[in-house]
This record gives C-alpha cells, structure tokens and sequence, in this order.
C-alpha cells in the first residue's frame, strides 16, 4: 500500500505535507509527538514507533493497533445530533477515535458534531472527512496495514534511542503551538535532544522559533483562530543519517 488515510482527525498533523518533507532512509520510523501520525502513514510500510504524551491520543493507537477489521466495523455510528457520552460502553480508545472525528481536526475532542461536520454530512452522508459509515469503513480497510507499529504512552523523552527516520513534530514555540493540552516543553533541552537522536532527523517547526537553526520549507494558511487566517511559514532542521 503507497500510503494509508488519516486514522484520527486531528489538529497539527502532517498527513498532507509529509511529502514536502525528506522521505524516510531508515526501515524504523520514530514520531516522539505522534498525534495523528501523520508522516508514518505515508510510509505504512516500515515499522513505526509511536510515542505520544497525551493519554486520550495514545489509547486510540493501541486500540487501532489491537483492533481486526471487524472490530473497527463494530464500532456504533452516531446521528447528527446524537452525543458520543450516550454511546453504549466502548473500548476506551474506541470511543476516543469516534470523537476524534465529530468536529474536523480539533485538538480537544468532543462529544458531538461540529456545525460544519453537520452541514457537511447533511451534503454527502458519504463523505470520509467524519464519522460515518464511509470513515468507519476506510479505518477497517486500513487497519491490518499498522500491526506492526507499536505505541508507548509517555513525553519525548521515552523513546527509545535508537537508529531510525526521526520525524519531530513538537507543539511549536508559540501561540499556535500553545493550544495543545500538553504544550509545556523546555525547548533548549528538546533541540539538544533531537541532535542527540542516531540516524535521519527532521524537526519541524514555524518560522521565528529560534531553538534549532531551522531552514524554510513551504508556507500555507495559518488558521489555527479563526479570527487570525494568514500566510504561515513551515520551517525544519534536517540533519541526513550519514550525516552524524
């Protein structure tokens, strides 16, 4: 398979831009800040480590990575104004992974459809882009593809160390990276830490972070407040494996 869908809705990831982004050299892929993994499911094929800090993320990975198909398409669908606290008991990640699609890249999930994943699935009941019959049945198509991915729960500093394809996707160094319910991060100590990392390394970052010698890589629209929509500058450090 070239590439798997998004698993999880979720705000920040990378699954779009992963390809203006080095393609991994290493067979191992590392996402210290997993999120919605984003990079590693346009390498489905190598075996990938996940770690990530908050609980509610890491719970819909091991509940995926745990999962068949059949137990994906088991998962109940919701109406449009249904509430997700009112679904029948459900593994902890299961429930996790239907609101992460009730609102459409969110960063705090919640228990029923945004106004626009309403309006939008009033359009095309079809569509993918929220839960539904469609989402579900894309995740249970996908699912077989990420056995071999393997989730630890717990900040950056729990990955193992080892020689990998290194793909840093932090909580960026400000406003937009503060919405995050774990932002707090010291970032001199992860700038040493992520040149310390054996093998390939990208870190990404925006423009005016200052904590590794970041270089530009493309600009897209920054709406992360809907009040503030402006041109947003995506920079990396990269350093190549053969570089250390």
């Amino acid at each position: 398979m070239a590439k798997l869908y998004p698993f999880l809705s979720y705000y920040g990831s990378k699954w779009r831009a992963a390809k203006r982004y080095p393609t991994p050299t290493q067979s191992l892929i590392v996402e210290p800040f997993a999120g919605g993994a984003g990079y590693a499911c346009n390498y489905p094929d190598r075996k990938v480590i996940l770690c990530e800090r908050d609980p509610r993320l890491a719970a819909i990975w091991k509940f995926l990575i745990a999962s068949s198909k059949d137990d994906i398409l088991a998962l109940p669908l919701l109406g449009l104004d249904a509430s997700a606290a009112d679904l029948p008991a459900l593994p902890e990640g299961g429930r996790e992974l239907i609101r992460s699609w009730l609102q459409g890249g969110s960063r705090n999930a919640k228990n029923t459809f945004s106004s626009m994943a309403r309006s939008n699935l009033e359009r095309n009941p079809n569509t993918p882009s929220f839960w539904g019959a469609a989402c579900r049945d894309r995740i249970a198509q996908q699912v077989d593809h990420i056995k071999h991915w393997e989730v630890l729960e717990g900040d950056y500093t729990g990955c193992p160390n080892v020689q990998a394809s290194w793909f840093i996707d932090p909580p960026y160094d400000n406003a937009a990276g503060r919405v995050y319910r774990y932002h707090a991060l010291n970032y001199a100590a992860l700038g040493s830490w992520c040149m310390g990392r054996p093998g390939q390394v990208i870190v990404c970052e925006n423009e005016g972070a200052t904590w590794l010698p970041f270089e530009p890589v493309y600009q897209t629209a920054n709406n992360w407040n809907a009040k503030k929509t402006k041109r947003s500058v995506e920079v990396m450090w990269y350093r190549p494996a053969d570089a250390v």
